[in-house]
């Protein structure tokens, strides 16, 4: 009777432990960017139950796997900082074959805010702007890597932090984070820059939604796991300071 009655307790605390998992982490896999075509992609939730809401859109460039990985490393671990959407792979086609852009594709990252009844890259830079504008988050991370060296000293390799929204909130915690990295750090450096291209994932969701982007730029000939770690420390921080 104890075996029993311990048995169905145990089961009964499963069932609460999934169904607590499962309304704090949901992967909805009928949930795509260009739904039904070879460029479909998954677009991942994940409810924290805090109060602010962060996006972070990565792979608009396949080669760039420091992105790529962080934004992989998020789903996975679901960290508590914030709820998050994700696109870890918004060019699917460019990550698969870990490309900037398909031959067949013109640049995505200049294609903002896209066309409806464009070109297929038009098309995915309008489904990815207007999911941003319907999800209206707090803060957009745009994940990317280049390969620059620090202006200052071109003997060290530089990671970089771009905004063009003049939004003095948003200003001031990348500059604390900016400024907390150069103390946690020597051996890589930073550079921040207010300015963002026309076409531009961060240039055209700051200008027409108002919405605070901060695109991180890894650098491609650092370790992949430093490349990862910046992604992931500054995105901790600018949520920390944020709220």
């Amino acid at each position: 009777m104890i075996k029993n009655k311990l048995f169905y307790i145990l089961c009964f605390l499963l069932i609460v432990l999934l169904i607590y998992s499962f309304s704090h982490i949901y992967d909805f896999r009928d949930y795509y960017i260009m739904a039904g075509t070879k460029y479909e992609s998954p677009i991942y939730y994940i409810d924290n139950g805090r109060k602010i809401k962060v996006m972070i859109i990565s792979g608009i460039h396949g080669n760039e796997i420091g992105g790529i990985k962080a934004a992989a490393r998020i789903i996975e671990v679901k960290p508590d900082w914030a709820n998050f959407i994700i696109i870890p792979r918004s060019n699917t086609e460019a990550v698969r074959n870990e490309e900037r852009n398909p031959y067949y594709m013109s640049d995505l990252n200049r294609a903002f805010p896209g066309k409806p009844n464009g070109t297929d890259t038009e098309v995915m830079a309008y489904e990815i702007f207007k999911l941003v504008e319907k999800e209206s988050p707090d803060i957009v991370m745009d994940l990317h890597e280049w390969e620059r060296n620090y202006d200052e000293d071109s003997s060290f390799l530089a990671n970089g932090l771009i905004l063009d929204l003049m939004d003095s909130k948003f200003m001031e915690i990348t500059e604390k984070v900016y400024d907390d990295y150069i103390i946690d750090n020597d051996s890589t450096k930073i550079m921040l820059d207010t300015s963002s291209l026309n076409g531009s994932f961060n240039k055209e969701v700051s200008d027409r939604l108002g919405i605070p982007v901060l695109t991180i730029e890894s650098n491609m000939n650092d370790k992949l796991e430093n490349r990862i770690s910046f992604h992931l420390y500054v995105i901790e921080r600018i949520i920390n300071y944020f709220r």
